[in-house]
């Protein structure tokens, strides 16, 4: 026993004086996947460990940390429409030439592109049997129920839009104006009593999973691993049109760690070896070797896709299926600071 109490002491010891790097990531089976694709195969090659926090994303969260000297994060993942603002903020460390090529999508020299993720119209497949459309999800006289969606107007009017008719292809034309914002307004403003508001893809999936709402905005990803755990019937995904959300990782300015091994880190999740990783943990739609959508599915060139073992009835992806709808990095690193000030105060009306 004596031995046996100085070998856990000693592994303890051991694991104690392990260099440690600290990651912030978002919730959910995200915050898994990438446990399980990036840092422990990290720690098995490097002997470093990778302590996971997570966070909202939000700089003011990233702030508040900042005026508190709390901050010892090596590497940060981020929405790419927030990059663009807080790298012209001077938040995150620039990074050098060579790392942002590794991808178009790496956002003003602060990032370097980790993932993307589709964010779609889901819905209760037990309660509602017919595929809805944008249209139908603000529609609660025909179909009552609370809809979950994000709590932030990026996604958010992009989806009012899409329920007004207006065509993907000039979603972002149409924010341009007055006008086409003032009508996004006017449709939340419709669907305000029944919206049961979201901050992360965990609580995205959570909202449908709980029953708290018959429809909702969320991850495909998230909904794909709920349906494979579910025993009570699946969630259902419209595929088209859906949004696509591009998330950057990042080195947070500021930090007590080592700045070398941040972009260590950086390098290791950005790998393509790595990246092909979370593509498999972490799939945005199912692949066309999965027995439920062989006939109907299938990976687009650069869409970041992969199968999981049970793919619930509705949530096939047809071959003629459009690709998704960029959120626009360009547009809200443009105008985020003026419409999220309008949506701020849009929610505090009653």
């Amino acid at each position: 026993m004596l031995a046996l109490f100085v070998g856990h002491a000693g592994d303890a010891a051991s694991r104690a004086r392990q260099p440690h790097l600290v990651v912030a990531t978002l919730p959910g089976e995200l915050k898994a996947a990438q446990a399980e694709a990036l840092w422990r195969p990290f720690t098995r090659e490097t002997r470093t460990v990778v302590d996971v926090v997570t966070w909202d994303g939000t700089l003011s969260q990233l702030r508040q940390r900042l005026r508190a000297r709390k901050h010892d994060w090596s590497l940060a993942l981020i929405e790419d429409t927030t990059l663009s603002v807080g790298c012209g903020q001077g938040l995150f460390l620039r990074t050098d030439a060579s790392a942002r090529n590794k991808t178009a999508n790496a956002s003003d020299g602060c990032g370097v592109h980790a993932l993307s993720v589709d964010l779609a119209l889901t819905w209760d497949a037990s309660k509602l049997q017919t595929a809805p459309t944008w249209a139908d999800f603000w529609d609660v006289a025909r179909h009552p129920g609370k809809r979950g969606l994000r709590c932030d107007p990026r996604g958010t009017l992009e989806a009012a839009l899409l329920s007004d008719g207006v065509p993907p292809g000039d979603i972002y034309a149409t924010l341009a104006t007055s006008e086409g914002v003032e009508r996004a307004f006017k449709r939340l403003s419709q669907l305000r009593p029944y919206i049961v508001w979201w901050s992360t893809p965990e609580e995205a999936a959570r909202i449908l999973t709980s029953g708290a709402a018959l429809m909702g905005t969320a991850p495909t990803a998230e909904i794909l691993a709920a349906n494979a755990r579910s025993k009570s019937g699946p969630f259902g995904i419209l595929w088209s049109p859906r949004l696509r959300v591009d998330y950057d990782w990042v080195i947070p300015a500021g930090s007590g760690t080592n700045t070398n091994q941040g972009k260590t880190l950086e390098d290791w999740a950005t790998a393509p070896e790595q990246f092909q990783a979370m593509a498999i943990r972490y799939p945005s739609a199912p692949l066309p070797s999965d027995p439920a959508t062989a006939s109907g599915s299938s990976r687009k060139s650069g869409d970041q896709s992969s199968g999981t073992k049970d793919v619930a009835p509705g949530t096939a992806l047809a071959n003629d299926t459009p690709p998704p709808l960029p959120i626009s990095s360009v547009f809200w690193r443009d105008h985020l600071p003026a419409i999220e000030t309008r949506f701020d105060q849009w929610l505090a009306e009653r």
